[in-house]
């Protein structure tokens, strides 16, 4: 395969002087027409249709090992067809560096040394300062150590020219220390100890004591107690040496294993487990759909099918939705499968994924733990794959390769002879129905562990309270005030980041829009920023309105960052934290706040989707739902899915062991049928009505039918527009004009 600008295989012939160098992902170098390019091995072949005296030879190797399997080829090509992107972009997610660097803006400074003095704002002046100190950081570094506002100012600096995108570096080797240890006996240490100077036997005597450290020479002078010239002295005698091993860069070193026994299985749980077990030991590559209510098991199923696999000497890969559950799952899986856990996901450094990845490739990391890029680890061995949270649409790749975790765990399962596992309590439509229609083994789990019953939900109509009770209603704050006197734990949903979602202007209604998707702007308050939050535009916000100059801006809406300061207000005493994208910008901040929930230092956690899957905290007793109407307003056929997988899933947040739970949800809209069906926490329910209403649209939506999303972009509106209809009558021509939708501008 030659450069990203080609999408194709070439054959190529190995000279003698690269047998037995070559083979499949290794990089090489070849010509093609009258360039040299680089590219990747896919194939070994011993013949083929093409005469020998016809194909051009490979110049060299330029790779000391394999960036990729054989397998991992085999997907990256399915890959391609499947989902019709170039094969360069469908072998990217399997290679070490994926991820590292790949989707990160990185930034460097454009401008002559000493513009920085000239400038009046402060905060650009930081940026700039910053990017010089760290040139090629990425916008989430200049983030974390500038603040919104430093967006804000990087976006400004942009415009004025005085920053310029960089590439990003990516630290694709191991990270090696040289470690201090003795070069011969203890007993040698101990007799020379008795005839030299005081400091150096102190040093010799403290390694005798401690044979078992590797320490560096800084590490060994601290904890000895003598300086770095008493170590290197010694190593001048040949007492002791250096020797350079590879340090891991280890992303999860301070989280500690949890639960490592496992506990009895219930009649359900075991009755599932055989049956994916059994899948493991045959070889077979079924899919099962493990469909379980909130509480009832479904890990537990999952660690013991692991458990299996691993004793078969096999990999398994478990896929989460979100990277705010890997912490928690790390802590649970490290500690049935000690030592064994790799995790993958785009919040690692580049060093970290390195070291991961890499022990997955040695076989060193046996369960692999990751957000949906995870799919692609190079595992020789795949036993098992299990995807958590099925329904959740963060597993679809918005960027090229646009493809969907579930579809390709379901290809490399296949080409490893592997059960996939896909568990939810709210399962997506089409996967539903394809278990219905057998393509997938229906598994149930109907009861929470222990016979726990499922908490009530009670609907809160905000029609019917005043307009100031609309973000935390009458009964809600009875109730969160009871929980506070009783020392139990509440968690509040809203879907909304920010202060609120829109910024207008009272006298003449202009709205600001980001400039790139044509969306509100959400306000920051904390930074006085607005951002988008699709593209992440950034812009101060104006006192006066930029139309008319009018001095009143209106705020709209409720976000996550209003929210908390409306609890506060209310429970000054009460420990308060706040989970969402803006919080959790700075690398372990995910772990750090649900660490401080786990050890009950908050008692009100306030969250987007973030807090609603997959989090098992015992005293959660409340659960508050601030507006459930949010994912009901998005133009799309699937937001009454989404929003009774949202409710259901934050409502099985509470009552998850000896304390019971309860759940208040607010809406504008309690009949309707997804938040009726929420509420009675009645999937078969709303499934049936759901369905229904699917086949009665025009369109005929999914899963009753497929949809293909034809995306023409140019620079000239009339050359897409056209491009757009004559696509749509070529689409007429071939028989697909009963189900064909007519162009639609997406500006």
């Amino acid at each position: 395969m030659g450069d990203a600008a080609v999408d194709c295989l070439y054959t190529y012939l190995i000279p003698a002087r690269l047998a037995g160098q070559v083979s499949v992902g290794m990089r090489v170098a070849m010509p093609l027409g009258n360039r040299v390019v680089s590219g990747f091995v896919f194939a070994l072949e011993d013949e083929t249709e093409v005469p020998p005296e016809k194909l051009k030879p490979l110049l060299s190797v330029k790779s000391p090992t394999p960036a990729f399997t054989p397998e991992q080829a085999r997907l990256a090509l399915w890959l391609a067809d499947t989902y019709l992107c170039p094969i360069s972009e469908a072998v990217r997610p399997c290679l070490v560096e994926a991820g590292a660097a790949g989707g990160r803006r990185c930034w460097q400074v454009a401008d002559e040394p000493g513009v920085t003095t000239l400038l009046a704002d402060p905060e650009e002046s930081a940026v700039l300062d910053y990017l010089r100190a760290n040139p090629g950081a990425s916008s989430a570094g200049v983030r974390a150590s500038c603040g919104d506002a430093g967006m804000a100012a990087l976006e400004s600096l942009r415009h004025a020219g005085m920053v310029r995108p960089a590439a990003g570096k990516v630290k694709n080797k191991a990270r090696e220390v040289a470690l201090v240890i003795p070069a011969v006996t203890c007993a040698e240490l101990l007799t020379t100890a008795e005839a030299v100077p005081a400091k150096q036997a102190e040093l010799l005597r403290w390694l005798a004591a401690y044979p078992e450290e590797e320490l560096t020479t800084a590490e060994l002078a601290r904890r000895s107690g003598v300086g770095t010239s008493t170590i290197n002295t010694c190593i001048k005698k040949e007492l002791l040496k250096l020797e350079t091993r590879a340090l891991r860069r280890n992303p999860w070193d301070t989280v500690e294993g949890r639960k490592a026994e496992a506990p009895q299985l219930t009649p359900a749980q075991l009755a599932a487990g055989v049956a994916i077990e059994d899948a493991v030991q045959g070889r077979e590559a079924r899919s099962f759909l493990l469909f379980g209510v909130t509480g009832s098991g479904k890990t537990e199923v999952f660690l013991h099918a692991i458990a299996r696999a691993l004793a078969g000497g096999r990999q398994a890969i478990v896929l989460v939705p979100e990277i705010s559950l890997t912490a928690q799952a790390m802590a649970l899986y490290h500690g049935r499968f000690p030592h064994q856990v790799a995790v993958l996901h785009s919040h690692l450094s580049a060093g970290e994924r390195y070291d991961e990845w890499m022990r997955i490739a040695r076989g060193e990391a046996r369960v692999i733990l990751g957000a949906r890029s995870a799919i692609f680890a190079p595992c020789d061995n795949v036993g098992l794959i299990v995807i958590d949270e099925e329904h959740e649409s963060s597993y679809k790749q918005e960027s090229s390769p646009r493809y969907h975790a579930r579809a390709v765990a379901l290809e490399r399962a296949r080409q490893h002879g592997a059960p996939v596992v896909m568990a939810s309590a709210t399962p997506s439509l089409e996967t539903m129905r394809e278990a219905e229609l057998g393509l997938h083994t229906l598994l149930e789990l109907p009861a929470r562990i222990g016979a726990r019953p499922m908490p009530p939900v009670r609907l809160v109509d905000l029609r019917k309270m005043t307009r100031g009770a609309h973000i935390l209603s009458a009964p809600l704050r009875e109730a969160i005030g009871a929980r506070l006197a009783a020392g139990e734990q509440t968690i509040l949903f809203l879907n909304r980041r920010g202060w609120s979602y829109a910024l207008l202007c009272s006298k003449c209604g202009h709205q600001e829009m980001c400039p790139n998707c044509n969306l509100t702007l959400t306000y920051h308050k904390a930074t006085g920023i607005l951002r988008c939050h699709h593209c992440d535009h950034t812009l101060r916000a104006q006192a006066q309105c930029p139309s008319c100059q009018g001095p009143v801006m209106a705020y709209k809406g409720v976000g996550t960052e209003r929210l908390m300061e409306e609890v506060a207000t209310a429970w000054p005493e009460a420990r308060l934290g706040r989970m969402d994208r803006d919080s959790t910008v700075r690398k372990g901040a995910h772990q750090e706040i649900l660490d401080k929930f786990d050890r009950r230092e908050t008692d009100i956690l306030i969250g987007t989707q973030m807090v609603a899957k997959g989090l098992d905290f015992p005293r959660v007793t409340l659960v508050g739902v601030i507006a459930a109407d949010t994912s009901l307003a998005i133009p799309d056929f699937r937001a009454p899915e989404r929003t009774f997988q949202l409710l259901t899933q934050v409502a099985g947040r509470a009552g998850r062991a000896e304390w019971a739970g309860e759940v208040f949800v607010q809406t504008f809209q309690p009949t309707h049928y997804a938040i009726v069906a929420a509420a009675q926490q009645d999937y078969r329910a709303f499934y049936v009505q759901e369905l229904r209403a699917r086949a009665d649209a025009e369109a005929c939506w999914p899963p009753l039918t497929a949809l293909i999303n034809v995306l023409v972009i140019g620079e000239k509106e009339d050359e897409v527009a056209a491009t757009a209809a004559a696509l749509a009558r070529r689409a007429r021509e071939e028989g697909a004009a009963e189900n064909l939708l007519p162009p639609m501008d997406m500006t």
